[in-house]
């Protein structure tokens, strides 16, 4: 079954089927999703295996934090496809969270013979970095200012049924929700940022802002793929940013123009200014000091 199909059906799932049935949905087409995927990964290989020095290209980054963006601008390149572990989704379902998920001892080995681009919340903990390490992958953290990653991410929850937390947000108040999300998801998005910090000086790791990416994106792609080794030219980097520009992706919807229906919700930085107020701005401010430089 093509890929195609499986991001219609979840799709499909995050607007209309019911909270109590739709994790169900998304757990059952894991496992088909991915053997999907990674036949899909292993057919691209054998052609493009000589222009790359690494077929698995690794992204961590907390969810709402142009991962995505990311992740699709990284599959334009020639060959390289998205993959996602039905392990890791299955965590999710069980935890209600996905950001403090471990990679399977055997994940890279699964992709020795596939052009992969892998992207997870998963933090830096010891075991994930010591894998990558061990399997000499290089990897790029990206992450955002987390009070906008709040109000993304509550707006995201709200209409995505089959999200364990859906039950929760889709019945509060926009303030009521960034005081729950700062008292709770909040210190343990902190501990995730400071965990791949923690590894900023390895020469496998490269740590990207969103807003930079945002705000540069020739500059930042061209760092990115130069990070990754992969041979590109200006001309195909432009036309890689353009294919995946937000009037793009939203089928022509101006970039900070809001649509909390879609996935790509506005595209733009600095939209929590518009939803804190002293309280949660106190809440949240407290956390934030504790993020490491």
């Amino acid at each position: 079954m093509p890929n195609s199909i499986y991001t219609t059906i979840e799709k499909y799932a995050r607007a209309s089927v019911p909270s109590f049935i739709a994790p169900l949905g998304k757990k059952m087409i894991a496992w088909p999703r991915y053997w999907s995927q990674l036949k899909k990964c292993r057919a691209q290989y054998d052609l493009y295996k000589e222009k790359y020095t690494q077929t698995t290209l690794y992204i961590a980054g907390l969810p709402k934090s142009g991962t995505t963006w990311l992740e699709m601008m990284l599959g334009s390149y020639p060959g390289f496809s998205e993959i996602m572990l039905p392990e890791a989704v299955a965590y999710e379902q069980k935890h209600h969270e996905s950001h403090t998920y471990d990679l399977p001892l055997n994940t890279f080995e699964r992709f020795s013979n596939a052009l992969v681009v892998l992207k997870l919340h998963a933090h830096g903990s010891p075991h994930n970095f010591n894998l990558l390490q061990k399997n000499n992958i290089k990897y790029l953290v990206i992450y955002r200012d987390l009070r906008d990653v709040a109000v993304s991410y509550i707006f995201y929850v709200q209409r995505t049924a089959y999200h364990p937390e859906h039950s929760l947000y889709k019945k509060l108040p926009i303030k009521d929700s960034l005081l729950h999300f700062g008292k709770t998801l909040l210190p343990q998005y902190v501990q995730w940022v400071n965990s791949w910090n923690q590894y900023k000086e390895s020469p496998l790791g490269l740590i990207v802002r969103y807003e930079e990416l945002l705000e540069k994106p020739f500059e930042s792609l061209t760092c990115i793929t130069k990070h990754y080794g992969i041979s590109t030219t200006e001309e195909e980097i432009k036309s890689i940013i353009e294919k995946n520009s937000f009037e793009q992706l939203t089928g022509g919807r101006k970039q900070g123009t809001d649509d909390n229906k879609s996935f790509f919700r506005k595209g733009g930085s600095g939209d929590w200014k518009n939803y804190f107020d002293d309280e949660i701005s106190s809440i949240f401010d407290k956390e934030l000091m504790k993020l490491s430089k």
